[in-house]
């Protein structure tokens, strides 16, 4: 049975026993404890209450987590304070606590209840529902009388009523069960911890619990059910690989479970598993930023495909984080032999026996340490032929390796001494055979030259597939990925312009501005959505061109005004270098534009330029969306940073291009550069500058963008279509007809045309959402704005009659892109599906889905809004006919689908479908 009971927080949990059945899941009911100082705010934004430390917790966490509706509450001490707050709070002391280097304070007292209060209500402010409440028995360790205990017990009831006065949505109690007859009204739940496995803080050490006390701790817990309250057990458990059995033994018993480490410190598991989707991807700063070391060109694209997180780690200041396998789904280490410092290698030692290690390029020369990985170092004669040695097929996937030439000799080969490992690839040299790719438990390794086969120009051809390489060597599992490609079954367009030009004189009669041929010919032609931006330097009175200015606003303010176009800045100057430690490069044509007596500085370009567009060229309704990244397109953290401040997103970077004749998926870009204030979104594509040699070349390169659209479609679809370019593209009869062309063969793709920040924020959204699964093998994600699940058909087809927030699918190649229609997500996949009326796609946004299914009959409902014609694809084996505005349409139909079109697009047009 397959049941989801939505119900208060303040509620009784009476209707959870419905949902366990085969395990699966009430999703509304469940619970999440984090204590550590990495929040791992992706996994807990799963769950609909998370308890954090609310000095662990940044403010931009808080929100986030508060974005997906979950309920944070804070960890609240009532009974004892840490010695390192006694000079903070006042109050007596009544004895300590010497396991948790705390002391056990007087609740009668005053002052300290006044101190409780005050932190609580400080903590409502900041945005937390409610607290968890713990330290309520502590009392108990001091030698008090029973005139003294039932003191203590009545302050206790009577400063839990005051913080339930105080606004607290949410209260959790921990124990305390000799207060619920005074408490339960103000409560919602209470907690215990170790019903089945507990931890002792003195010896550092976990037990099992004896049975006598699992029995009175499921008394109480019975006796709380009977009042209306959820139990939550919470259970101490040291190997993460049998944390879930417990949470299984839990929830048989009808009881919400968390169950993790002693500290709450690494991520735990209860009735949602969260699926460790991180991977942890090394580079050395001394060498440059992470955004330009080779794992993150070449090899995050494919992680990221593949639904992975990339998390980067820098080997030079030796901060890693604590292996925890709940998180991290392996690492990655593209290095030389050099790089892999004793300390290093003290921390690959570390997480070799928790998560895969993938070594590319080279790998470590530490014996003692090979020889855990059952290997052990060789050497190649220089100069002699070698011959490689694969399976059938496998190395063959851009470029074959027998192309390589025969006396490239590897930095490093290995010797394989241990039967389990996989020997993938190996080398014949002088008639001994060295390893130069591997797999075993511990993970993999590809050295050189095995990777890639180096070609002119800069150009590489992968030797064997990344997606695959990235499976077999970090061991993922398939998963449902998110995808910011596609919406409704069809690829994403988006189109944007770069300021650059604008004031340009176009080769046109009368010799207008450029930014005034692009209104016309192309802005208003396909009026499209559209993100356009100006630089202020060019525009603006205090620029480059003061005396052209008026006209040149004029002009912005008309464009800007259309409904179909999105307001973004260019920047003031348009710095070609964004971070200082590019300053040093010199350009004959200087570092940004040769504004008089400008000097270069981040708010200026960023803050000033948005404040400039925002009061001199559009309206208070309709302010700057983006901020679009100039020059080479890297700026520093703490630009993102200002992006956000000024509440807009931001794009540009990345490179992206892949034409016939160099086509391999070398040249393809990750989605962005995450950062601790924020992301970077690389543009999908690159624009026409790259494509007609900067400009210099001829005008109508850009129409090579279309190969582009096709190499990263074919065989993955690895980007949405994005049309980018800039104003000067209109100073040319010749350019301005290349974008006429780009755009007619695009728009009869059937595309999904979008603005720029909506793909953004899906961007965004990419590495911050979490993914889970029931006990019983259910997905479960929650997603604000990406609108689309992929899953691969050798995962199963997806099962929609037992899913939520899924109104259909389409079939691409080798997966499946769900189409979804709510925030929470819950998707079962099977061998074969008969679901009856489900969406294929459609080029419209479709709100208010509802969905209802009466034997054979199938009525569906929604409201559409779309820029290009209305179409719509429907599957079911019966007849379909569609209703809107007052008119009744039959579907054309082929096979089991239904397509339905109008001939015009739809602004909020309410439709109806039946189906029998």
């Amino acid at each position: 049975m397959f049941l989801v009971v939505n119900f208060s927080a303040t509620g009784s949990c009476f209707s959870l026993w419905l949902c366990l059945s085969l395990f699966n899941v009430c999703l509304a009911s469940n619970i999440a404890i984090f204590y550590g100082h990495d929040l791992p705010v992706n996994e807990l934004s799963l769950y609909q209450r998370v308890v954090v430390q609310p000095d662990q917790t940044s403010t931009e966490q808080l929100q986030q987590l508060s974005a997906y509706k979950v309920q944070v509450l804070s960890y609240l001490s009532l009974g004892e304070r840490h010695s390192s707050l006694s000079s903070k709070s006042k109050g007596k002391v009544l004895t300590e606590n010497h396991d948790w280097h705390s002391q056990v304070m007087d609740l009668t007292d005053p002052n300290w209840q006044s101190y409780v209060l005050g932190q609580a209500k400080h903590l409502l402010s900041q945005g937390y529902q409610g607290f968890f409440l713990d330290t309520l028995d502590s009392y108990w360790l001091a030698q008090l009388s029973d005139e003294q205990v039932f003191a203590q017990q009545q302050a206790l009831s009577s400063l839990i009523l005051q913080l339930k006065a105080l606004g607290a949505r949410v209260l959790i109690q921990n124990r305390g069960f000799e207060l619920l007859s005074d408490t339960k009204a103000a409560i919602d739940a209470i907690a215990a911890e170790s019903l089945f496995s507990g931890y002792q803080a003195a010896h550092d050490s976990y037990q099992l619990v004896n049975s006598s006390d699992r029995t009175w701790l499921l008394k109480q817990f019975d006796s709380a059910r009977q009042m209306g309250l959820e139990t939550i057990a919470i259970d101490y458990v040291k190997d993460h690989s049998q944390r879930a059995g417990i949470a299984n033994e839990i929830i048989e018993l009808g009881i919400t479970p968390w169950v993790a480490d002693g500290h709450l410190t690494q991520l735990g598991t209860g009735d949602l598993r969260p699926v460790a989707r991180r991977v942890l991807i090394a580079y050395d700063s001394r060498k440059g930023i992470y955004s330009e070391s080779v794992a993150h060109r070449l090899f995050v694209p494919h992680l990221e495909y593949l639904g992975y997180l990339p998390q980067y780690i820098d080997i030079a200041n030796g901060e890693w984080p604590q292996p925890d396998q709940a998180r991290y789904a392996g690492a990655l280490f593209y290095l030389s032999a050099s790089q892999y410092s004793p300390l290093l290698v003290e921390k690959l030692a570390l997480w070799q026996h928790r998560i895969p290690l993938l070594f590319l390029n080279d790998m470590p020369t530490d014996e003692f340490f090979l020889q855990k990985l059952g290997v052990k170092l060789t050497s190649v004669d220089a100069g002699s032929e070698m011959t490689f040695i694969s399976e059938p097929g496998k190395w063959t996937f851009e470029a074959n390796i027998e192309d390589l030439p025969r006396w490239l000799k590897p930095e490093t080969a290995l010797l394989n001494i241990n039967p389990e490992n996989h020997v993938q690839l190996s080398l014949l040299n002088n008639q001994q055979q060295a390893v130069i790719a591997l797999t075993g438990r511990w993970g993999g390794a590809v050295l050189q030259p095995a990777l890639f086969l180096s070609l002119p120009a800069g150009q590489k051809k992968w030797l064997l597939d990344p997606v695959t390489l990235l499976q077999q060597g970090l061991q993922l599992d398939a998963i449902p990925v998110a995808d910011i490609t596609t919406e409704n079954g069809r690829r994403i367009m988006t189109s944007h312009i770069d300021g650059d030009g604008f004031v340009s004189r176009a080769k046109f009669p009368g010799t207008p501005m450029a930014a005034e041929v692009m209104l016309e010919k192309l802005i208003e032609h396909y009026q499209l959505p559209i993100t356009v931006s100006v630089i202020e330097g060019e525009v603006g009175p205090s620029g480059l061109y003061p005396e052209q200015s008026q006209a040149a606003e004029a002009i912005a303010r008309k464009i800007f005004a259309k409904p179909y176009v999105e307001i973004a800045s260019h920047s003031y100057s348009h710095p070609f270098y964004w971070r200082k430690t590019s300053t040093k490069v010199s350009l004959d044509y200087g570092n940004h534009l040769p504004i008089k007596n400008y000097h270069f500085f981040e708010e200026r370009e960023i803050i000033g330029s948005i404040n400039y567009i925002n009061e001199h060229l559009t309206t208070k309704d309709k302010p700057v969306s983006v901020m679009l990244w100039t020059g080479d397109a890297m700026p520093s953290e703490r630009a993102i940073a200002l992006t956000k401040e000024m509440g807009v997103l931001n794009v540009n970077g990345g490179d992206t291009k892949l034409i016939n004749g160099q086509e391999s998926l070398t040249n393809l870009w990750p989605i962005g550069r995450p950062l601790k204030y924020g992301v970077q979104v690389y543009a999908p594509v690159m624009n026409e500058n790259v494509y007609t040699e900067l400009w210099q070349g001829a005008h109508f390169g850009y129409q090579r963008v279309l190969e582009t659209y096709q190499l990263t479609e074919q065989p993955r679809r690895y980007k949405p279509i994005s049309i980018y370019y800039h104003f000067y593209s209109a100073e040319d009869p010749a350019g301005l007809r290349t974008l006429r062309r780009v755009y007619d063969n695009v728009i009869n793709q059937k595309v999904y045309p979008m603005y720029l920040s909506e793909y953004a924020r899906k961007a965004e959204e990419f590495y911050r959402y979490g993914l889970a699964k029931t006990p019983s093998g259910e997905w479960v994600t929650k997603l604000n704005e990406i609108n689309t699940l992929r899953v691969s058909k050798a995962m199963g087809t997806p099962l929609l009659k037992n899913a939520t927030g899924v109104m259909g699918y389409k079939s691409h190649t080798d997966s499946f892109y769900l189409h979804l229609n709510g925030e929470q997500i819950q998707l079962s996949l099977t061998d074969t599906s008969n679901d009856l009326g489900y969406l294929v796609s459609s080029s419209a946004e479709l709100n208010q889905w509802r969905s209802r299914q009466l034997g054979h009959r199938n009525e569906l409902s929604f409201v559409a809004s779309s820029y290009l014609p209305f179409e719509l694809t429907l599957s079911h084996p019966g007849q379909c006919r569609l209703s809107a505005n007052g008119q009744e349409y039959n579907s054309d139909r082929l096979d089991q689908q239904h397509s339905f079109k109008l001939a015009h697009a739809v602004q909020q047009q309410f439709m109806a479908i039946v189906c029998q």
